[in-house]
């Protein structure tokens, strides 16, 4: 993904995250094929860090593409994506999404016509960072 979508982890979160890796077993929250490895397969923290802080990007969902039953070599008139790009919780989600719609439509191939929009957007949530004095009552 871009570097305008990832963000510096803050070092508290960063610091949990090391201790929450440590508690998580990602291979059987999150169960792979059989024979397929996840990408960070002997780090548990960058698991964590992947699904946390990390950003992602999905199809949801696709318009205007025949099965691979029906497929053939033509071209599309119209083709329509849902995308959903998971953002790290301190990244500010509406320029993010704003950012984001710019950059699909900038300088799209033989003149094609793209039209990118948003349909929600909220941003994550990351704790504050404690005071001294919330530290020393918990």
């Amino acid at each position: 993904m871009h570097e305008r979508l990832h963000v510096v982890i803050p070092p508290t979160s960063y610091s949990e995250a090391i201790e929450t890796a440590k508690l998580i077993d990602n291979d059987e929250k999150f169960p792979f094929l059989k024979g397929v490895e996840s990408i960070h397969k002997n780090d548990p923290v960058m698991n964590y860090l992947a699904e946390t802080w990390y950003p992602a990007l999905t199809i949801c969902g696709l318009d205007g593409i025949p099965s691979v039953q029906d497929a053939g070599n033509v071209i599309r008139s119209k083709i329509s994506l849902m995308l959903s790009v998971r953002t790290p919780p301190t990244l500010k989600c509406q320029e993010a999404s704003d950012w984001l719609c710019k950059e699909l439509e900038r300088d799209p191939p033989y003149n094609a016509k793209i039209a990118a929009k948003p349909l929600e957007s909220g941003s994550g949530w990351n704790k504050k960072e404690e005071t001294e004095r919330f530290s020393n009552i918990v």
